[in-house]
């Protein structure tokens, strides 16, 4: 955004968590609606727009062009544009009234990652995911470790320096008692996530899977069903395997150059002075396709819902130009480049999930009424004023951070 349109932006309101249902079709995204993502960092805004020829051909709408004083727009937003609560008439109080209740079928529930609440870094095979190495944890000998000798280097972009997931919650060994501590607040419904790298240690199925791990999380299933708490798994929150990602703090390794393993930044051989995202090629979608369907063959009879990743805009956006979260490593540390090809990545990785699901439920593996959704979040933001300009500031921000991962499912 120009400096010129710097003003316009509102404050923070609020940080959301969106859990969005997939539609059914999402299967077709594969053959079609993926491949269109790959081009633009900032999905357009020509749903609610007709773009003129001219527009179009100039490659707009885009951060340097639009209508005037709307730039990345073909035409300026109006009050209409935007979504509610915005139109000025905000609520003043929030008087309570007997007689208000949530809706029939509202669940309260809770949310976790794994890595932020297990523990239990280096037990029973578990190996190494990239926020241990980003934190510094003393991995040596563990499966994927990229440190060879103690103490391990903490990145420094790590916010709080010796911070580390080794014990956190403890979860790992206290299970029982946390479930049981969320049954007795009445807890109705638990997200969790599956450690990547603790069901599958190098994050390469073919290295083997840790049997351990899977019974881990059975146990885990089971008991919160015993509880009367409905388990809701979490493919992948944040915590990939280290194993699937190649770095050395002591040598360069190349982008784009499939002699290395890449992570969610794998691009085509060569191309990495306009990086191209290998998609359904990459080792980390093939990789993460095969684990979505251990988990779901595993599990699928005791759990009903799913969610693919959770916060993909956060795990790709930050994770480069020192912005706080992991990997944070060169050679893909440009937050102008390598955000948008991981986040193409990511999306062409729910994809395949998806797919691999909607067929599960088409063989009668999984029931009609399984569900599998992405969990993405939104810094909201609201127009500072009525003008088209304040408008189109908001709505610019709301399109770069929920419509990246929204649009490609839902379509523009």
């Amino acid at each position: 955004m120009p400096a010129s349109s710097l003003g316009t932006w509102s404050v923070l309101i609020a940080a959301l968590a969106v859990q969005v249902l997939v539609s059914p079709s999402i299967a077709d995204c594969v053959g079609n609606t993926c491949s269109e993502v790959e081009e633009t960092q900032f999905l357009q805004f020509t749903s609610r727009h007709d773009a003129t020829p001219e527009s179009s051909s100039q490659g707009c709408p885009g951060p340097s062009c639009g209508a005037p004083g709307c730039p990345g727009f073909v035409k300026c937003p109006t009050e209409d544009d935007f979504p509610m609560p915005f139109k000025g008439r905000y609520p003043t109080s929030y008087p309570f009234q007997p007689g208000m209740h949530f809706p029939k079928g509202f669940k309260w529930g809770l949310g976790t990652a794994s890595y932020q609440i297990e523990g239990a870094y280096n037990e029973d095979g578990r190996g190494v995911s990239i926020w241990d190495t980003f934190s510094g944890a003393n991995t040596v000998g563990m499966p994927g470790s990229v440190c060879e000798q103690a103490p391990c280097p903490v990145s420094s972009a790590m916010g709080i320096k010796g911070a580390t997931g080794n014990v956190a919650n403890d979860f790992y060994h206290k299970y029982k008692q946390d479930i049981a501590m969320m049954a007795s607040m009445g807890v109705q419904s638990y997200r969790f996530s599956v450690a990547w790298p603790r069901v599958v240690p190098t994050g390469v199925m073919s290295d083997g899977i840790n049997q351990k791990a899977i019974a881990f999380y059975h146990d885990v299933i089971d008991e919160l069903i015993a509880h009367g708490v409905e388990p809701i798994i979490t493919m992948y929150h944040w915590d990939l395997p280290q194993g699937l990602m190649d770095m050395s703090w002591n040598s360069s390794i190349p982008a784009c150059d499939s002699k290395y393993k890449q992570g969610w930044y794998e691009c085509a051989d060569g191309s990495v002075d306009s990086p191209q995202p290998s998609g359904m090629d990459a080792l980390v979608v093939k990789e993460f396709t095969k684990y979505a369907e251990l988990l779901l063959k595993e599990y699928g009879s005791k759990v009903k819902y799913w969610a693919t990743f959770n916060e993909a805009w956060t795990f790709t956006f930050l994770a480069s130009g020192g912005r706080g979260k992991a990997p944070n490593v060169q050679p893909w540390y440009d937050a102008d480049v390598w955000p948008y090809v991981a986040g193409h990545n990511v999306i062409i990785a729910h994809a395949m999930a998806v797919s691999v699901f909607r067929q599960m439920q088409a063989s009668g593996e999984l029931t009609k009424e399984h569900k599998i959704l992405i969990t993405n979040n939104q810094d909201w933001r609201e127009p500072l004023t009525t003008s088209p300009s304040d408008i189109a500031a908001a709505e610019y921000a709301l399109e770069g951070q929920l419509a990246w991962y929204c649009d490609p499912i839902y379509g523009v």
